[in-house]
């Protein structure tokens, strides 16, 4: 299909092309598939058939469920056509058994990554957090001899984050999506579509995050006694 496309043919079929001094007929357009691995992009490729007949390779595409009935089949028809010469095969999932095993390397070293980095920006953002809860404590007790609630207080902590929060998301979300998408060009010239979920999720984590580490703080500065902390005003 890339080589039609290549050649600009609209109807491939009884089309003439020479190759290596050799005038040759299309008889024939296989769907686009990767010649090499999926780092490569998907180049024109055209399959040249010999006048006896004779093929290096046999390639048979078999339904669900049928793959080893269809290779004890080929097994004795092998054996009956070519007893003295080994019967060799190999599975289309053994030919992609190397790229698959490096690719699932690098996906668990990014995870492993990632899951660093929040859990040491958590750790950050709880030292400040309990820093910033120690300075307003008196504020906080003030506000509950008054009435406030439990509640109203957490809001009041986390009002303070929100605007921060919101102007990493609103710079870092669009870059991050910008960089990862140019990272995954670079390792697959023809990816599948970038979803949005990964940041979402991202972004929800986050928000879990700053609520527990500062609805925590809050907790136990508001279910202190009040008199303890006050005493000294």
């Amino acid at each position: 299909e890339e080589f039609v496309r290549k050649v600009g043919w609209n109807d491939p079929l009884n089309q003439s092309v020479i190759y290596d001094g050799v005038r040759r007929t299309v008889i024939g357009v296989v769907k686009d598939f990767h010649t090499q691995n999926f780092h490569q992009q998907i180049l024109p490729v055209i399959f040249i058939g010999t006048k006896n007949g004779k093929v290096n390779f046999l390639t048979i595409r078999c339904n669900n469920g049928s793959l080893f009935e269809v290779d004890s089949t080929l097994r004795s028809a092998w054996a009956s056509v070519s007893p003295d010469d080994p019967y060799t095969r190999k599975f289309q999932s053994d030919a992609f058994e190397g790229f698959y095993r490096s690719n699932d390397a690098s996906i668990k070293v990014m995870i492993f990554i990632a899951a660093l980095a929040m859990i040491l920006a958590s750790l950050g953002l709880s030292g400040l957090v309990a820093f910033e809860t120690q300075l307003k404590v008196k504020e906080y007790c003030v506000r509950k001899v008054l009435g406030a609630n439990s509640v109203s207080l957490i809001w009041l902590a986390n009002r303070a984050y929100l605007p921060t929060l919101l102007v990493a998301f609103i710079l870092g979300a669009p870059f991050g999506f910008y960089l990862i998408s140019n990272a995954i060009l670079n390792m697959y010239p023809e990816p599948k579509e970038l979803s949005v979920s990964p940041f979402a999720l991202s972004i929800l984590a986050v928000l879990m995050i700053v609520g527990l580490s500062v609805g925590g703080q809050i907790q136990r500065a508001v279910n202190a006694n009040p008199i303890e902390n006050l005493r000294n005003d």
